[in-house]
């Protein structure tokens, strides 16, 4: 984590400090802040069109045609080990980013690292030809994504970004979310006919992005002070206590219940427009990306507006357990109206609120970090909150579906979870 640099610290002119913020950590100049918003906001797309076109539909393509027979069970094994590396890989490269020392900074060379990782990884994933290949792989890629190259792009804003600046970043980062997300969707609905292609694209843009974030990004941090990386204090990074940290647990806890909801349905579009609305593989192809484009749509309304309430008012708790509640109508909609538009008004209804809660949650996260010298460390553990409920989402989802032999149990679970999500913010006594 970075703190307050000596005068031996080599800071370029546009990037220098020009205060601290409430924590005590360095500020930029507005130059520097406005690079850094580009330079996140690409890469946060980025990252978003990755998981979005292989989570989405790349991998239930290619799932469909290896176990034909029995492909919601693959599916959901797949993406429930992957979900389990995203986990894990958080708070364990977020102690490590928390420890590098470099000229190009702590974040810039482990993002790097997970850039290169990455392209390889797509690479591999692309031949695949087997459900364990692609367990295996899966789950490697979710660990570098998130641990190497999201948690350390976040770790930018308690780093470097003042508490009355978060709100705008924390909505271009939500925007950028779910426009990569609608992005990937269409850009792997695209490739339906070569994995391998789509695969390649994808890991080599996403090189780009995150070396175009370095250019932008990079601060020296020689000389610092560090903690030593030890395996006992990394094992130690998985648990924060709830007892001295009650906003944390409780900002912890709303997030799981929301996120779960949230993928319990979105993570099977593809085969829920196949089977439960009745398409067929080739129409739910061609349908997945209007149905992400309905997402933009209420991603689009709501984002801006979101992030500029919490600005100016300075309120976080009321707008979450607000867009929490539109999140839970939005997941009923399939459930009477189990039509190709009843899908679309879904994706329109759940992106608004979503766009909207991604918008705002990191401004109140960022509030209710225990530690002012683990920040990625932090967010490493409370971003388990949008990587095991995927694990949950998606074997509870492929469990539902095999014993009801039926979609419809999906939607009201979905909705119970988003409620409930909103309701656990309400203890939260250090945001308001």
């Amino acid at each position: 984590m970075a703190t307050l640099p000596d005068e031996s610290d080599k800071i370029r002119a546009t990037d220098a400090p020009v205060g601290v913020d409430v924590t005590g950590r360095p500020t930029l100049r507005p130059a520097g802040l406005r690079r850094l918003l580009v330079g996140m906001t690409v890469t946060n797309f980025l990252l978003c069109v990755l998981w979005a076109a292989v989570g989405v539909t790349l991998l239930a393509l290619q799932i469909q045609k290896i176990d034909p027979a029995g492909y919601v069970g693959s599916l959901g094994l797949v993406l429930a080990v992957g979900a389990i590396g995203s986990m894990i890989s958080g708070p364990i490269m977020g102690a490590v980013s928390d420890r590098v020392r470099s000229r190009l900074g702590a974040r810039v060379p482990v993002m790097l690292a997970g850039a290169v990782l990455t392209l390889v990884l797509t690479i591999l994933m692309g031949s695949a030809g087997s459900i364990g290949e692609l367990v295996v792989l899966w789950f490697l890629m979710q660990f570098v994504t998130v641990g190497c190259i999201s948690t350390s792009m976040y770790a930018n804003l308690p780093d470097r970004v003042p508490v009355a600046r978060r709100g705008m970043f924390s909505s271009s980062l939500g925007v950028a979310a779910l426009v990569g997300a609608t992005a990937g969707q269409a850009f792997g609905s695209s490739f339906a006919s070569a994995v391998f292609a789509g695969y390649l694209i994808i890991g080599v843009a996403l090189l780009v992005g995150v070396v175009l974030l370095a250019l932008v990004g990079a601060q020296s941090n020689i000389g610092q002070p560090k903690k030593p990386v030890q395996v006992v204090a990394l094992l130690r990074t998985f648990w924060v206590s709830p007892r001295k940290h009650p906003d944390f647990a409780w900002t912890f806890a709303a997030r799981f219940m929301l996120y779960s909801g949230y993928f319990l349905v979105s993570g099977y579009v593809l085969y829920t427009l196949q089977d439960y609305v009745g398409l067929g593989t080739e129409g739910a192809v061609r349908t997945v990306p209007v149905v992400g484009v309905a997402t933009l749509a209420g991603v689009l309304v709501s984002t801006p507006v979101a992030g500029f309430l919490v600005d100016r008012f300075g309120r976080t708790k009321p707008i979450l357990v607000i867009v929490a509640t539109v999140l839970a109508i939005g997941s009923l909609v399939p459930l009477f109206a189990p039509t190709v538009g009843g899908m679309i008004a879904y994706a329109a209804v759940t992106g608004f609120g979503f766009g909207a809660y991604l918008s705002v949650d990191y401004v109140l996260i960022t509030q209710v970090l225990p530690s002012s010298t683990d920040a990625a460390k932090d967010l490493g553990i409370i971003n388990i909150t949008a990587t095991l409920p995927q694990t949950v989402a998606a074997a509870g989802a492929g469990l539902i579906i095999t014993l009801f032999h039926s979609y419809t149990a999906l939607f009201p679970i979905a909705a119970v979870l988003g409620v409930l999500g909103g309701l656990l913010l309400l203890p939260v006594r250090s945001v308001r």
